[in-house]
């Protein structure tokens, strides 16, 4: 059983704009999840260059369901996922504008990559997670 609950709402934010919210329950062996989405609210991030010949990093913890990542780090900057205040089944989509790689890895615990792979998201590559009770787990990669 699939099922699609879609609501709309308009608000003011620093300009004024629509958003909504869906919901998408998702049924396996008696055990429901619930993703849950922001959409059209933009979180945009830039990670400056550490200027020391290694990637830069950021601890992202994402104030909507769609980031934009800007890494100005020619040698690459390195994402980790960050929990405080995400709540069980939300459905996160990173994008990579720029050319310098973004990477991901497994962290127990906290991220769970598919296969404990390890992802780099060259430019206008996407990777997707869902939290689910304690942890980011990866739903999908790719272009």
């Amino acid at each position: 059983m699939k099922r699609l609950i879609v609501s709309l709402s308009c608000v003011a934010l620093v300009a004024v704009g629509c958003w909504s919210v869906y919901q998408e329950p998702l049924t396996a062996q008696n055990t429901t999840v619930t993703a849950k989405r922001l959409i059209g609210v933009v979180d945009a991030r830039t990670i400056a260059s550490n200027g020391g010949g290694t990637p830069a990093t950021l601890t992202l913890t994402p104030a909507s369901s769609y980031v934009k990542l800007t890494c100005n780090d020619t040698d690459g900057c390195t994402i980790t996922l960050g929990e405080t205040g995400i709540t069980d089944g939300y459905v996160l989509t990173i994008v990579n504008v720029t050319a310098n790689a973004c990477g991901f890895t497994d962290s127990a615990g906290v991220s769970e990559l598919t296969n404990g792979a390890a992802a780099s998201l060259g430019q206008y590559e996407v990777i997707e997670f869902i939290y689910v009770t304690d942890r980011w787990v990866e739903r999908n990669r790719g272009v």
